[in-house]
């Protein structure tokens, strides 16, 4: 519990604590962590905070950004393995995937 509210701006904390003793029940680590960060990035006013992170976990409205943090993994990934070709195969690879694209 401690590391969720330790992401909880501390005027909100209180108010939230039952929520997310609720939550942890509910739904996985990540989401919960993931909607609590979307909030604090996204919510301009701390009145509204515990309203709009139910809100977030219930629909999941950091799901889209969890996506790209794995997309931008896998695409780390395989430049961190197109690093290690020699110049001919990267050609071959750049090739390939420029097909993968195209079709």
């Amino acid at each position: 519990m401690k590391k969720y509210l330790k992401l909880v701006p501390e005027a909100c904390r209180s108010s939230v604590e039952s929520l997310l003793n609720e939550y942890v029940k509910k739904y996985h680590e990540e989401i919960i962590l993931s909607n609590i960060r979307y909030v604090n990035e996204n919510l301009d006013n701390i009145e509204n905070y515990g309203a709009y992170l139910r809100k977030a976990i219930e629909n999941d409205y950091a799901k889209v950004n969890r996506e790209m943090e794995k997309q931008i993994k896998i695409l780390e990934q395989l430049e961190e393995q197109n690093k290690r070709l020699s110049p001919a195969e990267r050609l071959e690879y750049v090739k390939k995937s420029a097909k993968i694209v195209l079709i």
